[in-house]
């Protein structure tokens, strides 16, 4: 079968639904997938390039609006970075400290890791 059939078949398929089904479904998805992807460890098993890439052919082709899909894009990773924050703050040192054998992180690169972190902190502040 010809990709451009299959493509096309694809898209009818899509615009069958109604528009704000489309619409929430397209939200939804690319919004769990940012704050997935922007989660420790987790986004390393879950890159969502792909997803990007199919959601602005969606944008393109005009079945969902852009802007919505950047909207929803930025506050997934937002939250995913929040989340990250707050599990960092509470578990960080200490389970970096519990697993640095099995992370290959001796107390040398421990201490590297421990001084460029506080001085990050410290421009930032």
């Amino acid at each position: 079968m010809n990709i451009h059939i299959m493509l096309s078949n694809f898209f009818e398929w899509i615009l069958s639904y109604p528009p704000n089904t489309i619409l929430i479904v397209s939200i939804s998805v690319i919004f769990i997938a940012s704050v997935v992807e922007s989660l420790p460890f987790a986004g390393m098993m879950f890159p969502s390039e792909s997803l990007t890439v199919f959601f602005g052919i969606l944008a393109f082709k005009g079945i969902v609006d852009i802007k919505v899909l950047i909207i929803a894009t930025y506050i997934g990773i937002l939250i995913g970075d929040i989340i990250g924050y707050i599990i960092g703050a509470r578990v960080g040192e200490e389970f970096l400290r519990k697993h640095a054998k099995s992370l290959k992180i001796d107390s040398k690169k421990y201490e590297n890791i421990k001084r460029g972190l506080e001085n990050n902190l410290i421009k930032i502040l």
